[in-house]
């Protein structure tokens, strides 16, 4: 009997395997400020109307429009993010000041970090990286820093403080992302049932010890 409740204390505490899980946005042609797919709920931050949709991707501008310039992505419990493919639609920033005065000719396209990512856990900043979004579609891998996370950014910064650049109209740049792949950490496999499996293992040995100690001799 102690084996066999030891042996279900064990299987327990193991944990169950790791669930992915993927935001593809597919089917979804309108606007929403808050999506939910395969267990991860997108939302929308500090767009006009915050849409965090735009056809069936993710997308992001940064400023002055309806699109959100943050998704912010959750799910039921904690999770490590693993990758999303990035998009890039172009911009309007161009290395020069805004009085038009100091630019070089022709034109010549600003760079800057303006994709951000974040990992957060009980409101705490754990992880972080920038980056230019580049001119093709490519996939962003995220490190092992991004793990144990209970919320997940992803912003499209503006311009830098203080940078010689200039956006032509009201947004500098906007991509969208897309295939957002996030993994459930998880849970041991019996968790819910270990407290009320130790709390019957811990009557069976009291009444045992109770019952010897009765025995007489």
């Amino acid at each position: 009997m102690k084996i066999t409740a030891f042996l279900f204390l064990l299987s327990a505490l193991l944990p169950a395997s790791a669930t992915a899980a993927t935001m593809t946005f597919s089917g979804l042609t309108s606007e929403h400020d808050v999506w939910t797919e395969d267990g991860i709920t997108a939302t929308g931050l500090d767009g006009a109307t915050a849409s965090v949709l735009r056809g069936e991707v993710g997308h992001l501008d940064d400023g002055s429009t309806q699109f959100a310039t943050t998704i912010e992505f959750t799910m039921a419990g904690d999770f490590s993010a693993n990758a999303f493919d990035l998009i890039p639609l172009g911009q309007s920033a161009i290395d020069c000041n805004p009085d038009l005065r100091s630019c070089a000719f022709p034109f010549t396209d600003a760079v800057w970090d303006n994709v951000v990512v974040e990992g957060w856990k009980d409101g705490v900043l754990v992880a972080s990286d920038s980056f230019w979004m580049g001119e093709t579609a490519s996939t962003y891998s995220f490190d092992s820093s991004f793990s144990l996370l209970d919320t997940l950014l992803i912003k499209n910064l503006r311009l830098p403080e203080g940078a010689d650049f200039y956006c032509l109209i009201d947004y500098c740049s906007h991509f969208n992302i897309d295939n957002v792949q996030l993994t459930v950490v998880p849970l041991p496999a019996a968790l819910p049932l270990f407290a009320s499996g130790a709390v019957g293992l811990w009557v069976f040995l009291f009444r045992r010890g109770r019952k010897r100690k009765n025995t007489p001799i």
